[in-house]
């Protein structure tokens, strides 16, 4: 899970997500099965294995920790930018 804001970007599992290229499904709401697909072959394509809560606990065990902002195991990028406006 990645975030970006104006002050910055985070990610809450950047051992899973830029080093092992695995994305974790939590939950799929409102896409239609074809839509899932769509999005699935995309990031399939990109190099990643796409899981989810169904996978064997045991080597994702990261993803089933409860994580926070800032915390030990998150990159963060902080963005010092100075607003210029014409």
């Amino acid at each position: 899970m990645n975030f970006i804001t104006c002050h910055g970007a985070i990610s809450l599992f950047p051992q899973f997500t830029f080093k092992e290229r695995r994305s974790f499904v939590t939950d799929i709401k409102g896409n239609s099965e074809i839509g899932q697909e769509k999005w699935k072959s995309k990031y399939e394509a990109r190099g990643y294995q796409v899981i989810g809560p169904e996978a064997d606990q045991e080597p994702n065990r990261g993803l089933y920790r409860k994580r926070y902002v800032n915390d030990s195991r998150c990159w963060t990028i902080n963005f010092n930018c100075i607003l210029i406006l014409h």
